[in-house]
């Protein structure tokens, strides 16, 4: 189980605590997803491969991802855009109809922690320039990032769940929500709105129905909706 906590929060809790790092030398001056982008590209995602590569056996490099997107079943076309968007839509139907939720956990139950530990980009608290060559790295990045967690928490960690029933993709889904430990107010809203799409994916041996909903789903929140905000 020591080894499943590692596999599963290392990847969560080395950029938190890069995060406090920061925070405690700079304060709230940078935005904190500009920060955590770096952290990203720079830390988690090479510490991503390298923990698969540990495991497995396999020398680290893009070897691994490619051996992940090799071992998927083959699904046709319509049924894998059919799924795909009913996935999409389900999502952004939680993240919309559970706002209240996640206002009510952030507030009462989490409000102890600063604002600025939600990734968000908030012009008006941050220097104009930087806040923009955020939002224009957040492009590359809300595809990369969904990608290489999918790699890693359906590619590769959800075979390994012992279950052979709704069990394994459930786990998976609850603690690839937990990973997330820099926002813990949106936990209920992640679990709920990604089950689906993970479900599929256990159920058709096809990491393609969680990858593109992501991706689709992070490139709406991350950069279309807060394109008005930035550059408005």
């Amino acid at each position: 189980m020591g080894n499943k906590f590692l596999l599963y929060f290392l990847p969560g809790i080395v950029p938190i605590l890069l995060l406090l790092v920061v925070h405690r030398i700079y304060g709230e001056k940078l935005p904190s997803i500009t920060i955590l982008m770096a952290i990203d590209f720079l830390v988690t995602i090479p510490l991503m491969i390298f923990m698969i590569s540990e495991v497995t056996g396999q020398p680290f490099g893009l070897g691994v991802i490619k051996d992940i997107f090799k071992s998927q079943a083959r699904m046709s076309f319509w049924p894998l855009a059919g799924l795909t968007l009913v996935s999409l839509l389900w999502a952004i139907g939680c993240f919309i109809l559970l706002k209240p939720v996640t206002e009510f956990l952030g507030q009462n139950v989490f409000g102890w922690i600063s604002d600025w530990f939600s990734p968000g980009l908030f012009p008006h608290k941050q220097n104009a320039s930087i806040i923009k060559l955020s939002w224009f790295i957040m492009i590359p990045f809300s595809i990369i990032m969904p990608l290489m967690e999918e790699l890693y928490f359906r590619g590769f960690l959800l075979p390994k769940e012992p279950y052979e029933d709704y069990r394994a993709p459930l786990i998976n889904t609850v603690l690839f929500c937990a990973y997330h430990i820099w926002s813990p107010q949106v936990f209920v809203t992640r679990v709920i709105a990604t089950f689906p799409m993970n479900y599929l994916v256990w159920k058709h041996k096809n990491i393609f129905l969680s990858i593109i909903p992501h991706v689709l789903l992070n490139l709406i929140g991350d950069v279309f909706l807060i394109y008005p905000r930035v550059f408005g």
